[in-house]
């Protein structure tokens, strides 16, 4: 009812089919372990890529929810809970900085503390914080008694706190440039000089464009060989002290030529009924004249 506010819907892959028409903002809650499309087939990031090319197209992007168990035992599925706080510190800014990476222009960390009170599956469920329910620990901050009015911060926090005093747009790894490499990076208010370099060479100092947006092309010299480099981005604020620092592999120079890659089956249409059926399919991988490429790797998920 009010032309001025941003409507959306928190949106789940199994419902990606949905007609994205009637938001503003198109909104997706995405875990890396399930459903299987993202664990075993896109992977976080690219599925990212793909809702941002297919669904979201020229609207804005936003992962509703993103996070990781630290439950003390695992649940279910790989990944879904029995995480060190340690390596759901790694694991969650890896996330954080896909979803970046992938296209998309923000997200929620789900959660801010743990929920132990849920699913209620007894008299007396919302008092007891269960080690093997990983639904119950999600959260940046935890509550190490029931008598603590204030959490305590999970290393995460303080991860995610210094990663997003200036965040790294571009360039995104696995795509490759040449010539220039264009940086832009959103930063707090707190930053007043961000720099950038590539492997050991000269720093770049990025102009900020307005209260956020710093940029800077920094150039790809002839000497540099093609391949995988080091892109390295230091963030200050005005008395010089380090707020955040990014390290990110770039592609620079020509590669290989590109890759068409085409899956047939022995049939049109297979029927999804009680008995299973095996799917005999064949890959072939060509360059865009379709001459066969021999030696191209290609990973094929199981």
């Amino acid at each position: 009812t009010s032309p001025g506010r941003l409507v959306s819907y928190a949106n789940w892959p199994a419902l990606s089919f949905l007609n994205p028409s009637p938001w503003d903002v198109i909104c997706f809650n995405l875990y890396p372990y399930e459903p299987s499309n993202i664990s075993h087939v896109f992977g976080f990031r690219s599925y990212v890529e793909h809702l941002k090319r297919t669904v979201a197209r020229s609207k804005p992007l936003v992962i509703s929810e993103v996070g990781l168990s630290v439950s003390p035992r695992a649940g279910s599925r790989p990944g879904y809970g029995g995480m060190s706080p340690e390596a759901h510190r790694t694991e969650l800014l890896t996330l954080w900085d896909e979803l970046f990476q992938g296209g998309a222009q923000g997200g929620v960390i789900f959660e801010w503390n743990d929920e132990w009170w849920k699913q209620g599956d007894a008299t007396g469920d919302e008092e007891t914080h269960e080690d093997d329910d990983p639904e119950e620990w999600f959260g940046l901050v935890e509550f190490t008694s029931s008598d603590r009015v204030e959490g305590a911060a999970r290393p995460a926090y303080e991860a995610l706190k210094t990663y997003n005093q200036a965040i790294l747009l571009s360039p995104v790894s696995g795509r490759r440039y040449q010539g220039q490499l264009p940086v832009s990076v959103y930063a707090t208010p707190a930053v007043a000089q961000v720099r950038v370099r590539l492997d050991n060479g000269k720093w770049s100092a990025a102009v900020k464009v307005n209260r956020h947006w710093w940029k800077v092309q920094v150039p790809v010299g002839p000497h540099e060989p093609p391949g995988e480099h080091r892109l390295t981005l230091e963030a200050s604020d005005g008395s010089h002290r380090l707020l955040a620092r990014h390290e990110r592999r770039v592609l620079v120079g020509e590669g290989p030529p590109p890759a068409l890659v085409s899956l047939t089956t022995d049939r049109i249409a297979y029927e999804a009924d009680q008995a299973l059926e095996p799917v005999r399919y064949a890959i072939t991988v060509t360059d865009p004249s379709g001459r066969p490429l021999s030696e191209r790797p290609l990973v094929w998920p199981q």
